[in-house]
């Protein structure tokens, strides 16, 4: 169990969309470019709570469909 309770994969990757939202716009303005990894698949079995929501494929594509690209005027 995470402090934050139990994650499913939708809030997982809310919490993903609220940190790209922030975060990307800076990264873009200081010409940074993040990246994502997958998560450890192992550790979704060893850490109580924990998910890998972007652990496959398909989380990879759920994460990339949830994120709209930032615009750069």
């Amino acid at each position: 169990m995470t402090r934050a309770g139990r994650v499913n994969e939708e809030m997982a990757l809310e919490r993903m969309q609220y940190f790209v939202e922030r975060v990307f716009p800076v990264c873009e303005e200081h010409k940074i470019r993040p990246a994502c990894h997958l998560h450890d698949q192992d550790a979704a079995g060893r850490i109580p709570g924990h998910r890998a929501t972007v652990g496959n494929f398909e989380g990879v594509k759920k994460f990339i469909a949830s994120r709209t690209a930032p615009t750069t005027d």
